[in-house]
């Protein structure tokens, strides 16, 4: 069985990262780690922090769970209309568009709306979360394909510099799926498992991989038919450090345009990516190929003290929740010490103590024997419960009115929009805050999207609301010219990313903007039908269509009958006209013959008196 031996380089390596980077960053996490434990503990109802004996009561109201349950769900109600648009409308249109539906198509794919959720409530609880999207080499049937998943704040340590130079991803893995991820070096990792666990199984000297897995170059599989034992080894747990850190290390080269020039070229410039199997092993070494900060911190409060992590909702009331809950707890000591008090006898009246029984309506025979009952409590104790709950209302932001329920002494409606309204006050820093994350998270998949989708690909669109399939880097010859139509690959794109809010707008006022909107001419009628509620909009928007249509081609028929008629009645006319011309021909030629007559008959006379 083949043992790794690193070289003296490797060693120092794994020395850095393990012994350096990674003691000081789970140092610097720990009173944090601590505090998230707390917290989570906290939501799930475990709030009372110190030992209670059995006759004390432990009451626990959850406002926690509440609270940070109603947040979240104010928070992710809408869900993510990411946009990509070109800077110049000009410019760079065709491609904003094409990664526009490519970005919605992967969130679909990867459920992002129940991750955004998850984070969200982590966020929310432990003050961070992180959204790490990552190309995944075995997804879409070998070809790869971006996923998303959700890391916790325990798994991820960070610089405690604040200065984002590294982090490390520390998670508990397979055996199975190391092999999977690192087939070069997993027999070396079997072999350091297998050691250490103590584990006796029978190996071979041809061992083949356990789970069918791809060569480097993609070129043939390797199948294995696994055995019982095998089955034991997959699930044997390896310890996996991901580190990602930057480096400027240098090499130099040749100027391609002048050989007698040395010229420097930076080894990684976007990062480098390290994996370690139970701090022995290094799995693999490679330059990052994102440009951006390839995990995205979700906060929803920001530490001004730390760059690093965040401030968790409950932090603010945690206390003010202990404090409700030992005054209920008080109240109902009270009411036990009222239904069931203690008693005072005399040893020497010969009650046992242990036969008395507090059942109601017990006759106790002895003048010696007394109930002792507690003094009455205080009004102000009542007064102060009202009042706790008030506070924790007020520091987390989270009210009767954003719960759904009609305030008190409140009862119109329009009162009660404004209340909504007004509510969202706490919340929309947080929303900002989550729209900052997942404009960083689209700047991810669009640099994931150029590097991965490198070659054609037919992409059927999912979770654009339509069904449509595009080609991308698909390559055309036009004109005797090689073209690459849908080009993703190429470029910085001059565009910008629109997150869109995640906040719930109120279905009443979004319908009453785009009405307004509409009434100017800014919106159509398919916007307006869209955001009336109506739950068969897209038929009555059909049914329009339809009508329009054939209203359409009614005018277009009265529009071409009318012609004919205007042209019937212009040859009407024209006929008129020259008939109404021959009829004044005539009566001139008449009159022209009547003068030319009465030319003649008064020549005549004239002639016989000549004669």
């Amino acid at each position: 069985m083949a043992e790794y031996k690193p070289t003296k380089q490797e060693e120092a390596l794994i020395d850095f990262l393990m012994s350096k980077l990674y003691i000081e960053s789970i140092n610097y996490d720990r009173p944090f780690r601590t505090n998230r434990e707390d917290n989570r503990k906290f939501y799930k109802g475990d709030q009372w922090r110190r030992r209670q004996p059995p006759y004390k009561a432990k009451s626990v109201t959850n406002f926690a769970s509440l609270i940070i349950r109603d947040e979240v769900a104010l928070l992710t109600d809408n869900i993510p209309n990411v946009s990509i648009r070109p800077v110049d409308s000009n410019a760079d249109i065709v491609v904003a568009d094409i990664l526009t539906k490519l970005v919605k198509h992967i969130f679909y794919l990867n459920n992002y709306y129940i991750l955004q959720h998850k984070a969200c409530k982590m966020a929310s609880i432990e003050g961070i979360a992180y959204l790490y999207p990552y190309w995944d080499e075995n997804a879409n049937n070998g070809e790869g394909d971006i996923k998303i998943k959700i890391e916790s704040a325990d798994s991820v340590l960070r610089d405690p510099s604040g200065e984002d130079n590294y982090f490390i991803i520390e998670k508990d893995v397979t055996l199975a799926e190391i092999y999977r991820l690192f087939p070069d070096k997993a027999d070396l990792v079997r072999a350091e498992v297998l050691k250490d666990s103590k584990l006796t199984i029978p190996t071979t000297s041809k061992r083949k991989p356990h789970l069918p897995v791809q060569s480097t170059d993609k070129s043939e599989t390797v199948v294995y038919e696994g055995t019982q034992t095998d089955v034991i080894e997959q699930f044997q747990r390896v310890k996996l450090h991901t580190f990602w850190l930057k480096d400027d290390s240098v090499a130099y080269i040749t100027d391609s345009e002048n050989k007698d020039k040395i010229v420097t070229k930076k080894l990684y410039p976007y990062g480098r990516w390290i994996f370690i199997a139970n701090g022995k092993i290094i799995l693999d070494d490679r330059p990052c190929v994102v440009k951006h900060f390839p995990i995205v911190p979700l906060v929803l409060d920001i530490d001004p003290e730390t760059e690093t992590y965040g401030i968790a909702n409950m932090d603010y009331w945690k206390q003010s929740q202990i404090d409700y809950n030992e005054m209920y707890a008080l109240i109902k000591d009270w009411l036990r010490a009222m239904c069931y008090p203690r008693f005072k006898y005399d040893p020497r009246s010969g009650i046992d103590p242990n036969q008395i029984k507090n059942k109601w309506g017990a006759g106790i025979p002895s003048l010696d024997f007394e109930w002792v009952y507690p003094a009455p409590l205080p009004n102000d104790i009542f007064r102060f419960i009202l009042e706790g709950k008030l506070n924790i209302e007020y520091v987390s932001g989270i009210h009767d009115v954003t719960q759904g329920r009609k305030p008190q002494g409140v009862t119109a409606a329009a009162a009660i929009h404004l209340l909504q309204e007004a509510s969202k006050t706490m919340i929309r820093p947080k929303a900002r805050l989550l729209e900052a994350a997942i404009k960083k998270l689209v700047e991810l998949i669009i640099d994931y999207i150029q590097v991965g989708y490198s070659t054609k690909r037919i992409i059927r669109l999912l979770g654009i609301g339509e069904d449509e399939t595009i080609t991308i880097n698909d390559v055309q010859i036009i004109n005797g010219v090689e073209e690459i139509k849908n080009n993703v690959t190429i470029g910085e794109y001059d565009v910008y990313i629109e997150p869109d809010s995640t906040l719930p707008i109120s279905r009443i006022e979004r319908f009453q903007t785009v009405l307004s909107l509409f009434q100017v001419g800014a919106a159509d009628r398919y916007a307006l039908l869209k955001e009336s509620g109506l739950s068969d909009w897209k038929e009555i928007n059909e049914r329009l269509n339809r009508r329009e249509e054939e209203l359409k081609q009614m005018q277009m028929q009265a529009q071409q009958q009318q012609a004919q008629i205007a042209q019937q009645q212009m040859a009407q006319e024209q006929a008129q006209k020259a008939e109404q011309m021959d009829i004044k021909r005539e009566q001139l030629d008449l009159k022209r013959q009547k003068l030319v007559l009465d030319a003649l008959i008064a020549q005549k006379p004239e002639e016989g008196k000549e004669t």
